[in-house]
């Protein structure tokens, strides 16, 4: 594709149309002096017919096969504020004009005559811009003023891959002329198809105005190429590279195939072949393949060599725990130990939104139904967030993660009648709130998506990363993708009164134009919980977006976005918990041999306690490590909580006696509790009673082991959680009475004579343990 660089160099700039890279620059000749508008390219010679309204001179240059591009080859005045050219194959140059009326004039680019003229369809003053040739032979005019585009009626069709040359002419009376007709057979067909042209002739004789050739093309097959592989695409020199395809003949046989390399070495005549790069570059290598016919197809395949960086990220892993209300820092070191510089990014909410693949589809025109175009994406590990407002996600994978609970609502919900790029607006039973805002409507939208933007309910096929300012907005996407009800299944809704929760469900509806069917659910919940399930999803399950995203745009939470996640029985969950990780600096350069630890920030004084599973991302551009995800377990943390109900304040004890006590904890079950009690008699000096005894709520105290009794007596029972966080219970004073041992036995018999043994028994009592009698 080739653009003039206007009001910069002024230069013809080649630009790849896949990637948008420039791949050639011609900006050398008079020509680049004054700012140029119009641009026209002939294929047939490679040359270029270049012009503007500053000069008013249309230029007609040399292309890159020629010996000096850019060198003008003709010039000539067309005063009529030229916009734009195009080069018709019939030896006709179209030129656009910029002024009052815009007109549109045909010019024989030999003779320079002007052959047609006629008013620009958009009949305005000053609008005229851009001229392209449609393959057809028809001229394509633009209006920067309406910025509308027309197609016109040129009169002058064009069949691709049909030149004639030359394309007009005078022939001499009494005379005859040649006309050679070259045919493309890549052009004109489908290999196996008969074409039908007729080549028109027009002359003046008054008799015979009009000649007619017909044409019968049989196109036959080429050679086909097929995998074509480069392994590795990209190293460090000296770089081996193995190069293979997949070839297979057409209607003859293939004569010769090899592959040049790029690098001004010798050709390797063979399909598969192994070549060294030593020199560090870019190389695009090309496997020709020739048919005994001489037609010939090829393939391209690039190859990188230049030193590498290479990511290496310490810790792999977080495992914390901090009391809820707090923050924490901790180091994460990402370390480039590569030749090659590095560029790193840093995220909890990674999204595709920034990556070249989407901008450069986003700026494409979409064929709808054309899934395999959209770029490929990638999933989250399982868990992320939090996005800037709060929301976290994770799945039922992850040990803290929604269970899958299917509600099935088909047969007692309210059907939405749908039909393809549909939606509607229903009512809330509540409520719901959304990144700060309250709602009480929501939308459905037919492909798969819930928004609070009821004009972004419909005619937004193509799914696209999040976040993303474009429409829609204000988006709950369970699967947003192309999805079409008209073909099959059906949508519903309906409000689970016992479970409080809004459900609504895609029931068996298709993608539009293939097989593939989904079943799926969305949950939403009075507290701004929302929750995916997805029952059944056959098919292509890689061409959707999942995610949450605020209003604007700016702000949200991507899981997937084209790529397989999605599977039967998952569920995925959204809660607002508040700021939970950051990072800073969320991304860095390091030259090789270099490393930076980014501070990684847990907690925040509003987050909501609870234990999570996150992860951290870290992408860069080592191509054989672009992305490391660490899994984060973060744990913040509530204290636990205890009472003691006996002993009582001003009871009295002696002996054996029972200190009972309730204690819990809100975020750890009441078994992982470990308990520990004192005594005092003066508040200042606590003994040990037992330490890190279960938490059955109750034990044992013999309470003679204090010695003297006293009435100023306290029990402190002390809980601890798994992480060492403690509360504490102290009870009021209570009596100890430490009663005097009552000296007591019994003897038998109780009558003696003097030959008899009498047996002594102790029956001594006390209210604690005898020592010594």
């Amino acid at each position: 594709m080739w653009q003039v660089n206007v009001g910069g160099d002024n230069g013809i700039y080649g630009l790849n149309p896949s990637t948008g890279d420039v791949e050639a620059v011609i900006a050398n000749g008079p020509w680049t002096a004054r700012d140029q508008r119009g641009l026209a390219y002939n294929s047939a010679d490679d040359t270029f017919y270049i012009g503007g309204w500053t000069q008013d001179i249309i230029y007609h240059i040399k292309g890159l096969s020629w010996d000096n591009p850019g060198e003008v080859l003709d010039q000539w005045s067309f005063p009529v504020g030229i916009a734009g050219l195009a080069y018709h194959p019939g030896g006709v140059l179209w030129v656009a004009n910029n002024g009052e009326p815009d007109m549109i004039y045909g010019l024989d680019a030999k003779t320079h005559a002007v052959l047609v003229q006629f008013q620009h369809p958009a009949r305005l003053d000053r609008s005229g811009a851009g001229l392209a040739m449609h393959e057809d032979g028809n001229l394509w005019v633009a209006s920067q003023v309406n910025r509308m585009v027309y197609l016109i009626d040129t009169g002058m069709p064009a069949v691709p891959g049909i030149t004639i040359d030359p394309a007009r002419g005078a022939v001499p009376a009494g005379q005859s002329a040649e006309l050679e007709l070259m045919l493309d057979g890549a052009k004109l067909g489908a290999p196996g198809k008969d074409v039908q042209a007729c080549v028109e002739v027009a002359t003046d004789d008054p008799v015979n105005p009009l000649l007619r050739v017909n044409l019968l093309v049989h196109v036959e097959a080429g050679p086909s190429i097929a995998d074509v592989t480069a392994t590795p695409s990209i190293g460090e020199p000296p770089l081996t590279v193995a190069f293979n395809a997949s070839v297979s003949a057409g209607a003859k046989p293939i004569a010769d195939a090899w592959w040049s390399f790029g690098d001004g070495s010798e050709p390797a005549h063979s399909v598969q072949a192994e070549h060294v790069y030593s020199e560090i570059g870019t190389y695009n290598a090309v496997l020709h393949v020739v048919d005994e016919a001489g037609v010939e197809v090829t393939a391209r395949v690039t190859v990188t060599v230049k030193w590498l960086p290479q990511l290496e990220i310490n810790p792999e892993s977080f495992n914390l725990v901090i009391d809820a209300g707090s923050i924490c820092q901790r180091n994460l070191t990402v370390a480039n130990p590569g030749a090659g510089p590095m560029n790193f990014q840093v995220s909890v909410a990674p999204s595709f939104a920034e990556s070249p693949e989407w901008k450069q589809y986003a700026a494409s025109a979409h064929v709808k139904g054309d899934f395999a175009a959209e770029p490929a994406g990638f999933a989250g590990a399982g868990a992320g967030g939090p996005d800037r407002f709060g929301y976290i996600w994770a799945d039922s994978g992850e040990a803290n993660g929604p269970a899958f609970d299917w509600v099935e609502i088909r047969e007692i919900g309210t059907r939405v009648p749908m039909y393809d790029e549909s939606g509607s607006t229903v009512a809330l039973p509540f409520e719901f709130p959304f990144y700060g805002e309250l709602h009480r409507y929501i939308g459905i939208a037919s492909n798969g998506y819930l928004s609070f933007d009821q004009s972004a309910l419909k005619g937004f096929a193509d799914n696209a990363p999040i976040p993303n300012p474009d429409d829609p907005n204000h988006l709950i996407a369970a699967f947003w993708d192309d999805l079409d009800p008209s073909a099959g299944g059906g949508v519903y809704y309906y409000y689970d009164e016992p479970g409080d929760q809004f459900i609504v469900e895609y029931h068996n509806v298709p993608q539009w134009g293939t097989e593939s069917r989904y079943t799926l659910q969305i949950m939403l919940k009075p507290n701004g919980t929302i929750i995916y399930q997805y029952l059944s999803m056959s098919g292509d399950v890689s061409s959707a977006t999942v995610g949450i995203e605020n209003g604007l745009g700016d702000d949200g939470l991507q899981v997937v976005y084209n790529a397989p996640y999605v599977h039967d029985g998952l569920a995925v969950a959204f809660s607002p918990v508040g700021s939970v990780i950051d990072v800073n600096p969320s991304s860095g350069w390091l030259v090789g041999g270099a490393s930076q630890d980014v501070a990684v920030t847990f907690g925040s004084g509003r987050a909501t306690p609870g234990t999570y599973s996150l992860y951290l991302y870290v992408t860069a551009d080592d191509p054989y490590r672009p992305f490391a995800a660490i899994p984060v377990q973060l744990k913040l943390n509530l204290p636990p909580a205890v009472t003691v109900s006996e002993p009582a304040a001003g009871s009295e004890l002696h002996g054996n006696s029972e200190i009972k006590w309730t204690a819990g904890d809100p975020d750890d079950s009441a078994d992982a509790l470990t308990v520990d009690l004192y005594w005092t008699r003066d508040g200042e000096t606590w003994n040990e009673i037992a330490t890190s005894v279960p938490n059955t709520g109750s034990h044992a105290w013999n309470t003679t082991t204090v010695g003297a009794g006293g009435s100023t007596f306290r029990i402190r029972v002390v809980v601890r959680d798994p992480a060492g966080v403690h509360a504490e219970f102290v009870t009021g004073e209570f009596t100890i009475i430490n009663l005097a041992p009552v000296a007591a036995f019994s003897f038998e018999p109780a009558t003696a004579t003097v030959e008899q043994v009498v047996e002594f028994t102790d029956e001594s009592t006390d209210d604690g343990a005898l020592t010594a009698w």
